[in-house]
């Protein structure tokens, strides 16, 4: 197995513990009690607990020459950080108890709004705007505000009384995200899915495809299901290309990849037919893409090798997905492009790729030039020997527009990747440097990139705004 594969999954792992720690830190920062204090500092020692195994229990394991490590230590290895992300997600569930100021930010809302307002509704439904909900639960979710308190009165009512109240409550969108991500953006690509499911439920899409598809009953109820993920993943894909790709490929790493459910294929499944269409986007498959796909290819064939991944359900044990599948895509990306005014294209990732050499030397990307400086001068001294009125000619191309937030995300993804290239080698040197100045190293950079994905965001909003504004003008 290749070593690379379980250092980026603990390195996901590593990343899900540094957000936790700044969940705390920000909570202990507003912290109004002693008993608030006593509640914080005992999450804080279960997660110091959790870095202490890993710096015992694997990453010393993997800071010798990669050709030396024994299969069995690399099985091991990756067991045990399965196992400390179970562990993690359940920490996750229990923050409910730690008292808590963070709010859904600002720039959430600008980032999903801007992919709503892609969407073509023809006139005759007025555009998606979610409200946002940090929960505990550790994934990210669409829903109905009527069906969620509903449900919880379901336990208490009878089911006659219960819907008497449904025609009270104002349908209103809410998109759920876990709690220590409402600051990790790179994360947000996968509010782009969950947009798509309120997009199908606004135009009824997947129910309308699956009626078109000949299905038993039995399978029936699990293809509207399937159809709904299928359509919302590549609803995410045609608007934010590779990036959305990404983070659902690592969110998912550290889950069981090929189990499916009666709710939702396998995350398997769900990546084999994005990267399957993610080529057909890009013409040519870029080597950060490349190295996307093997990440996958490797872990998947790993929790096969070692049956640490259940691929069986018994309750879907009859359903074959590749009976419709070929029949199903089409259909969904037809929608998709009669809905979407604007799609990810190869030119859009062209652009990703030269704003990643920005944001590598810290600089928020919210807009830039289609003409670099030397271009320009070239330019310059070709309409002086033409007695051109420079003035005229140039100074439009000096203008900066904003940039789409799609170019931005995939330049924050692009370079994102090539941090953690360099972190699977230096946080596994055996070097003078202690595991916890490793750690630092790692949370000060994710974050650094963090704040200049958000300033990128705010800004690019407020450009464009500007410049529909002067155009209107």
């Amino acid at each position: 197995m290749n070593v690379k594969l379980v250092k980026l999954l603990l390195l996901e792992l590593l990343e899900r513990i540094v957000l936790m720690e700044n969940f705390l830190d920000n909570a202990h920062c507003h912290a109004a009690e002693e008993a608030d204090y006593e509640v914080i500092g005992s999450f804080r020692d279960f997660i110091k607990n959790i870095k202490g195994e890993i710096e015992a229990s694997v990453c010393d394991m993997l800071t010798d020459d990669e050709r030396e490590i024994h299969e069995n230590t690399l099985y091991f290895c990756f067991k045990k950080t399965l196992t400390l992300s179970h562990i993690v997600n359940i920490l996750h569930y229990h923050l409910y108890t730690v008292p808590s100021k963070d709010v859904v930010l600002s720039e959430t809302h600008i980032f999903l709004n801007n992919f709503s307002r892609k969407i073509d509704y023809g006139g005759y439904y007025a555009p998606v705007e979610p409200t946002f909900i940090l929960w505990n639960s550790y994934n990210f979710r669409h829903l109905k505000l009527p069906d969620v308190i509903i449900s919880d009165m379901y336990q208490s009512l009878l089911l006659k009384e219960i819907m008497s109240y449904r025609d009270t409550i104002r349908p209103t969108t809410i998109i759920a995200l876990p709690k220590i991500e409402f600051k990790n953006s790179f994360r947000w690509c996968l509010l782009v899915h969950e947009l798509g499911h309120a997009i199908d439920t606004k135009f009824g899409i997947s129910e309308k495809v699956s009626k078109e598809i000949s299905a038993s009953k039995e399978d029936m109820k699990i293809l509207k299901e399937w159809t709904r993920e299928v359509f919302a993943d590549l609803f995410a894909l045609k608007l934010l290309g590779p990036a959305y790709v990404a983070s659902l490929a690592f969110f998912s790493s550290l889950e069981r990849v090929l189990k499916p459910e009666e709710s939702h294929p396998s995350p398997n499944t769900r990546i084999l037919i994005l990267i399957k269409e993610l080529k057909n986007i890009l013409k040519k498959t870029p080597e950060v893409v490349e190295d996307l796909i093997n990440f996958w290819d490797m872990r998947c064939e790993y929790g096969r090798k070692y049956g640490l991944d259940s691929t069986e359900n018994p309750d879907i044990k009859d359903f074959n997905f590749g009976n419709y599948e070929s029949k199903m895509v089409p259909m969904v990306k037809s929608e998709i492009d009669r809905i979407c005014k604007q799609k990810f294209n190869k030119d859009n990732y062209k652009k990703a790729t030269e704003l990643c050499k920005l944001v590598a030397k810290g600089i928020p990307i919210s807009s830039s030039r289609d003409y670099d400086d030397k271009k320009l001068m070239k330019d310059i001294d070709k309409f002086k020997e033409m007695n051109e009125d420079i003035k005229v000619i140039l100074l439009p191309k000096f203008n900066e527009k904003p940039n789409d937030i799609s170019e931005i995300m995939n330049a924050v993804w692009i370079h994102r990747s090539t941090i953690l290239e360099e972190f699977c080698s230096t946080f596994f040197e055996n070097n003078q440097k202690s595991f916890e100045e490793k750690y630092k190293t790692f949370r000060d950079e994710l974050k650094n990139i963090d704040k200049i994905t958000l300033k990128s965001i705010g800004t690019a909003d407020i450009n464009s705004l500007l410049m529909e504004k002067g155009e209107k003008e």
